[in-house]
């Protein structure tokens, strides 16, 4: 099983891709579903595993 960690390098570049839309003046819904694909995409290629949508 897979287990996420705040200092995971996955979650932070979560983070920070967050705060750089927030500086451009984007954060809303579809920003943050665009950064928690990139998150599930990296997470899912680590593991090894099959992301479909």
């Amino acid at each position: 099983m897979f287990k996420i960690t705040p200092k995971q390098k996955h979650l932070q570049a979560y983070y920070k891709e967050l705060k750089e839309f927030e500086r451009l003046g984007q954060a809303h819904e579809g920003t943050v579903k665009i950064a928690f694909q990139h998150l599930l995409e990296a997470i899912a290629k680590q593991s090894q595993w099959v992301l479909t949508q």
